[in-house]
């Protein structure tokens, strides 16, 4: 299902959001889930994820 909402713009905003309001260990935990998924997608959505991560 994660899978999914990566791919999915409005979802990947809620996740992008997500990352920035997220205390530090919520958003390691969600980093931690998100990444085995980002090999899979390719998209403008999970590229600005991808940055968004590497600035965490």
């Amino acid at each position: 299902m994660l899978s999914q909402l990566l791919g999915d713009r409005f979802a990947n905003f809620v996740i992008q959001t997500a990352l920035d309001v997220a205390e530090p260990e919520d958003r390691q935990e969600l980093v931690k889930a998100i990444l085995p998924h980002l090999g899979r997608q390719y998209s403008p959505y999970t590229k600005r994820l991808q940055k968004k991560i590497l600035q965490v």
